[in-house]
């Protein structure tokens, strides 16, 4: 498990969380908890949208942050 939570997928699954379990929260301390479809369909496509930055980044072939890091050779 902490192998997986270090992947570029594992990142996006724990800010997917911790969004979806934000909203969650904040929807029940404003004492208008709504678990219905709708309700719960606001909450998976906001917290889809937190991770759209990483998925940017996970699919962008110049961005190192993620995978193998390329070695640049040092000027002589």
């Amino acid at each position: 498990m902490k192998k997986f939570l270090t992947t570029p997928i594992g990142s996006i699954v724990k800010v997917y969380m911790s969004v979806l379990l934000g909203m969650i929260y904040a929807d029940y301390k404003s004492n208008t908890l709504c678990l219905e479809l709708v309700c719960l369909q606001t909450f998976l496509v906001g917290a889809l949208f937190a991770c759209f930055p990483m998925l940017i980044n996970f699919f962008n072939p110049d961005y190192d942050g993620y995978g193998t890091k390329k070695e640049v050779k040092e000027a002589e």
